[in-house]
């Protein structure tokens, strides 16, 4: 029996050290540099992370424009 129980822990430390934390699966890495103005159009989803906002919505989209004021605008 405590054979087995060694084997259980070592099995399980095992696993638990071929996991990645949701950190490590995320590329951080940063953008050196980004072309706004391909974005600036409306953009149509075709999947979603469920939002409260959108409940029941169907054909959502957002349309992405350059404010006076220099900031981004969302629709």
């Amino acid at each position: 029996m405590h054979n087995f129980s060694m084997l259980l822990i070592i099995s399980f430390l095992f696993v638990l050290s071929c996991t990645k934390t949701k950190n490590q699966m995320i590329d951080q890495t940063t953008v050196k540099e980004l072309d706004l103005n391909r974005y600036f159009r409306t953009w149509y989803e075709f999947a979603r992370f469920p939002h409260s906002f959108e409940k029941n919505l169907v054909g959502v989209t957002a349309t992405y424009s350059l404010r006076s004021d220099g900031k981004i605008q969302v629709l």
